[in-house]
């Protein structure tokens, strides 16, 4: 479904709080095209890069047509955005595009939907970063231990939760609990790159 305008004038139920709900108006015209790009469709489940284009859509890159041919497809700005709209119109961010975790059977997975449902459904659990280890979904949480003490006994519980609102390819297979909040950039967003550094 390809509307030329989505309606974002109000939020949309979040489902557990895992999917980004829109609350402004878009005054552009948005679709959504497949992971690999336009050559490709949607993958199964209708996700893929959210485009927009309108007047308040900046036309390019000045004095770099490279940059700005990457950056768009032909009229269509590349948002780096994942997403979906669904069929009342609205549309849903699941994630960043540079994120996405592509395991070997071709399912791409969204390591900000499984982050956001760990955070939302377990409230002991403060942080939460996913990645693939070896071809499956791995956890990495710092827990709030001094509202909940008992957090590190309970997580294997809370994690089997979790998984169940999951499809399988989406499960978390493994975890590790860190014992200091994640590295943050200036913005107070985590640095997904704090993998490579000591921890």
């Amino acid at each position: 479904k390809r509307p030329d305008q989505i309606r974002r004038d109000k939020y949309r139920p979040s489902g557990g709080g895992h999917l980004r709900r829109t609350a402004f108006l878009c005054l552009c015209a948005v679709r959504s095209a497949g992971p690999a790009g336009v050559d490709r469709p949607q993958d199964p489940d209708g996700v893929g890069e959210i485009l927009v284009r309108g007047d308040n859509v900046f036309p390019g890159y000045y004095n770099d047509p490279e940059a700005t041919a990457a950056a768009f497809d032909g009229e269509w700005l590349k948002t780096g955005d994942y997403g979906y709209i669904d069929d009342e119109g609205y549309l849903w961010f699941t994630g960043r595009k540079k994120n996405l975790i592509v395991l070997s059977n071709g399912k791409n997975v969204s390591p900000e939907v499984i982050e956001g449902r760990l955070t939302s459904v377990l409230p002991y659990v403060k942080e939460a970063v996913v990645s693939d280890k070896n071809n499956r979904i791995f956890a990495e949480v710092f827990l709030d231990e001094t509202a909940e003490p008992d957090a590190r006994e309970m997580l294997p519980d809370g994690i089997r939760q979790v998984n169940e609102g999951l499809a399988d390819f989406m499960r978390i297979t493994g975890w590790e609990i860190r014992d200091t909040e994640f590295p943050k950039t200036t913005t107070l967003k985590i640095k997904r790159q704090y993998a490579d550094a000591p921890h």
